[in-house]
């Protein structure tokens, strides 16, 4: 049963999740433009045999991440707690992060008319593209 609670917790994280806020330099963070930028930092990262811990590719990998793993919260809540496919996606077990972050950057660089859009959304819309669900 979905209580009073949960369904201001939902809410709130969505508004979060989906919303844009400061300019920073170029891009806008919380938009799939200032995401991409960071997914892109995220992937050189794991590219490299050197893992030196620069300031910016841990806030880079973090950003990146915390995205995906956001989306992938809210998707899977929805779905168990609001019974709602929305953003169902069927995502194995065994796909890395890096994999994801890899997924995102890829959807976004074909999708330059997404980049001013919130990075929650493209998230998400990239994954279920990506995963989709099969039907038995």
């Amino acid at each position: 049963m979905v209580t009073k609670g949960m369904k201001n917790l939902i809410a709130a994280l969505l508004i979060l999740l989906f919303s844009n806020s400061v300019k920073s330099n170029d891009a806008i963070v919380g938009t799939g433009s200032y995401l991409l930028d960071h997914c892109k930092h995220y992937i050189n990262y794991m590219n490299t045999e050197d893992k030196k811990y620069l300031t910016k590719q841990i806030y880079s990998v973090a950003y990146c991440q915390g995205y995906i793993d956001a989306a992938r919260g809210v998707a899977a809540q929805m779905q168990m707690e609001m019974k709602s496919d929305l953003f169902k996606m069927c995502i194995p077990n065994k796909v890395r992060n890096d994999q994801l972050a890899r997924i995102v950057t890829s959807y976004l660089k074909g999708r330059p008319d997404l980049l001013h859009w919130g990075a929650g959304t493209v998230v998400l819309m990239s994954l279920v593209e990506a995963f989709p669900c099969k039907i038995d």
